[in-house]
């Protein structure tokens, strides 16, 4: 196992009052991206970039939407993919994240959604 693979395990984001979800005792995970499901991402994407922490969104067209593929299947065929697509967004996810920045991170995350989510 590569000191990466080592480096990105070992940090599990456990110390902050709300952890976030770590893989079950029998799996194992190299945290190479971070997803999530989110309901509002812009407005998230935002409140994080304002608060200097980058997010990405790996996969936003569904996979029959991209041109490779739409011959295959009608846009219309998959709305829950497409509905995903609209909402995945990754967090900063590296070997080097230190513990408080991940602390920052998840925190800055709990408190955001929080606030985002309706009453």
């Amino acid at each position: 196992m590569d000191t990466d693979t080592r480096k990105r395990r070992k940090h599990p984001c456990s110390s902050v009052a709300h952890p976030l979800p770590w893989p079950k005792e029998d799996r194992t995970s190299v945290f190479a991206q971070y997803t999530l499901l989110v309901e509002d991402r812009e407005a998230l994407q935002a409140k994080l970039k304002d608060a200097g922490i980058p997010t990405a969104v790996h996969y936003p067209i569904p996979l029959n939407e991209q041109p490779a593929y739409a011959h295959l299947c009608c846009p219309d065929c998959t709305p829950v993919a497409r509905n995903i697509a609209r909402q995945v967004m990754s967090l900063p996810m590296h070997a080097d994240l230190t513990e408080a920045e991940q602390t920052r991170i998840a925190t800055m995350l709990y408190h955001e959604v929080e606030l985002l989510s309706p009453a």
